[in-house]
């Protein structure tokens, strides 16, 4: 029997339910559905399908893979495993209101497939140089607060990476093709390189992203590291967006391309209709081991090895949490990677071992190294500096040269070249300017303009 005390507290409950029926149902009935697992280890051709408790009258559930060739899952929640891999099963529901349809993120499921042999050799074990002092007589180099090099007229004997592998660089494996048929033949829309005029201007009324900052955590560094994310203002996580990762230069970090406007540059291609609504990823890209100190001098040969490890970084750790915690679109064509100076260096070597996974690979005025020179033996040499013939015509490769260069000097057309002899298409830009953001930013404007098409 009830309580005078417990009657009162029933009637006021009931009486809100009454007077207040759409607070009741979005505060308690919304927030009820949620899915009963949350890892799942699957071997090769099993099936489990994905439980959803309390799910909400009328709503529709909508279960998307991030990693269909792993393990692939249908309407109806059911997951089949395919291969030896990892996924995330991201699960969304979708309800009509009497205003508007609402969508949510319920749920994400992780899946470990096992015990397949994986014909794929992934970039992830490509080979980590190992520093050695190499003694060269270069001019000598400082770096500006924007993280690009400035050379001095003086010639000095600079202590540079000499970056020799553990396993040479041209032993580095090529990505085996996951998805080329589904990749589509890229158009480079025409051979031209003007810019606007105030293609780096905000234009009134329109809402840009802004810069978050993302902490996440390297199985690289074993430790947390953090990255600048720029997402669409209207972001959605029903829907499915492509992805650019941007990285920096030598003396940078995670924020160095603030000082270039990239969701300036990306928004206003975005709202003349040229480039679809894209993420953009600015990682660090110095990536330390665990007990390794950070090098003091920019050009300490410690500081090389530390952005040759991106490759590593970026399969083992970032892009899993991208996919994680963004709704990415699969397939290659969604996938840019693009940089300036260093990361243009990066940028080349990350993306011709990641042809699996990247489809547009950018390099605004790349540093020494993609080959061999005086202090370096090179991530490539110049008969390995090349893309599998089967990935040539679904690639878009674009290198920058600056005019006025004196940092990085020819190499940008020492690598345009190699790839000339090779046979690869490729893109090839010469710009007036030296090493500075005015040629990045053109840079990052000519290539975002034709990647996603």
């Amino acid at each position: 029997m009830f309580t005078n005390k417990t009657k009162k507290r029933v009637a006021i409950l009931l009486a809100g339910a009454i007077v207040l029926p759409g607070v009741v149902s979005e505060s308690f009935v919304f927030a009820k559905a949620k899915c009963t697992v949350k890892k799942m280890t699957l071997e090769a051709g099993q099936k489990r399908t994905i439980k959803i408790k309390n799910k909400v009258k009328g709503a529709k559930y909508i279960f998307k893979s991030s990693k269909p060739l792993v393990a692939k899952v249908n309407a109806k929640g059911m997951v089949t495993a395919k291969k030896a891999g990892k996924a995330v099963i991201t699960v969304v529901e979708k309800r009509k209101t009497k205003k508007k349809t609402k969508k949510k993120t319920i749920g994400r499921v992780k899946v470990m497939v096992k015990n397949v042999k994986d014909v794929t050799q992934s970039a992830e074990q490509s080979k980590e140089p190992v520093a050695t002092a190499a003694v060269a007589t270069e001019a000598a180099a400082t770096v500006t607060p924007s993280g690009g090099m400035v050379s001095t007229a003086t010639p000095a004997t600079v202590v540079t990476a000499s970056a020799t592998p553990s396993e040479t660089p041209s032993e580095t494996p090529m990505a085996t093709p996951l998805e080329t048929a589904a990749s589509k033949p890229k158009s480079f829309v025409d051979d031209r390189f003007e810019v606007p005029g105030e293609f780096d201007k905000e234009v009134k009324d329109y809402e840009y992203a802004d810069p978050q900052t993302i902490t996440y955590y390297s199985k690289v560094s074993e430790a947390k590291r953090k990255a600048v994310v720029y997402v669409p203002k209207d972001y959605d996580a029903a829907k499915e967006y492509p992805i650019l990762y941007l990285l920096h230069g030598i003396g940078g970090d995670e924020n160095e391309w603030k000082q270039g406007n990239p969701e300036v540059i990306t928004g206003n291609l975005t709202r003349e209709g040229k480039l679809p609504e894209t993420i953009v990823v600015c990682p660090n890209q110095l990536v330390q081991v665990p007990g390794e100190k950070m090098p003091g001098n920019y050009l300490d040969p410690g500081r090389f090895v530390m952005f040759n490890r991106m490759i590593k970084e970026l399969n083992t750790s970032l892009i899993p949490y991208m996919e994680e915690h963004y709704s990415i679109k699969e397939g290659r064509d969604n996938h840019a990677i693009a940089g300036l100076s260093m990361g243009g260096r990066t940028s080349l070597y990350c993306g011709f071992n990641m042809l699996d996974y990247f489809s547009y690979i950018g390099a605004f005025e790349p540093a020494p190294g993609v080959l061999p020179y005086s202090a370096e033996e090179g991530l490539f040499t110049e008969d390995t500096f090349k893309i599998p013939e089967e990935y040539q015509d679904t690639t878009l490769i674009m290198i920058q040269q600056g005019d006025k260069d004196n940092v990085v000097s020819d190499n940008p057309t020492k690598y345009h070249k190699a790839l000339d002899k090779n046979g690869v298409p490729h893109l090839f830009n010469n710009v007036p300017y030296g090493h500075d953001w005015t040629a990045w930013k053109e840079g990052l404007y000519n290539f975002a303009r034709r990647i996603f098409q």
